[in-house]
């Protein structure tokens, strides 16, 4: 009826579908009747289900960055993780080197625990 009254106007449809199935049909019978499915949006808790169950993991994949090169954090770590951290800033604020002991020392702490452990071993059996 719009379209009958002024040739100069535009109709176009908007809308949000929580339901998955109800949505993919919406979508279909727009697309059949040549509409634009652009503004049809499946909701955020829909669409993160869906995406969850169709993508899968990859611990080897390069880290998530948004539009200006800062690291997204990984929403399904929320309980260990709130901010991914590089390998440098983790560095700089937490890592203390400790050079290696030498071969010798770590030979006698060994054999100190081992002596330790056989007599109370024999205390044992006594």
């Amino acid at each position: 009826y719009i379209q009958q009254v002024s040739e100069n106007v535009t109709v176009s449809l908007h809308g949000q579908e929580l339901n998955p199935e109800s949505y993919a049909i919406c979508k279909a019978d727009m697309l059949i009747k040549g509409q634009q499915v652009e503004n049809i949006k499946l909701g955020a808790p829909q669409m993160k289900a869906v995406l969850n169950a169709l993508s899968e993991r990859d611990p080897e994949a390069e880290l998530c960055t948004d539009s200006k090169g800062n690291p997204e954090p990984d929403t399904s770590l929320r309980d260990n993780e709130n901010v991914p951290l590089t390998e440098s800033v983790y560095d700089r604020h937490f890592y203390v080197f400790n050079p290696a002991r030498p071969l010798e020392e770590i030979d006698a702490d060994l054999k100190e625990c081992t002596d330790r452990i056989k007599r109370m071993i024999e205390e044992l059996s006594a």
